[in-house]
């Protein structure tokens, strides 16, 4: 699986197009891209700047990726939430996803689920 290396801990490129959507500053010349399994400097910045005072943004993104607006983000909706900003990810790493933010099982990503997955 591929990834990207910040501080010696592997992020998954999936988390960085979040951050990315969520912070919305990257630096147009590096074009918000990772380079040879590195997080450009842009990145790395919002990651440091760390999620604290944010999670209004997190909330306008949750909301937006739950497009049936019932409070949970179901896999088909993160399918399609993730291929619009991330391209050449699979089924399984969908699955992978949902997998490790759905805590209880159910099956879909809960607001809160959400939020303990991204760190808050």
């Amino acid at each position: 699986r591929e990834f990207v290396i910040f501080n010696e801990r592997r992020i998954y490129p999936e988390f960085v197009v979040f951050y990315e959507r969520v912070y919305g500053d990257t630096d147009p010349e590096e074009g918000g891209e990772y380079e040879n399994g590195y997080l450009t400097r842009a990145m790395r910045d919002a990651i440091e700047r760390g999620t604290e005072g944010d999670e209004s943004k997190v909330l306008d993104v949750f909301k937006e990726w739950d497009e049936d607006g019932n409070g949970f983000i179901s896999k088909e909706e993160l399918t399609r939430a993730m291929t619009e900003v991330c391209q050449g990810l699979t089924e399984d790493n969908i699955d992978y996803l949902v997998s490790q933010a759905d805590r209880n099982g159910d099956g879909q990503i809960d607001y809160q689920e959400f939020l303990c997955f991204l760190g808050f």
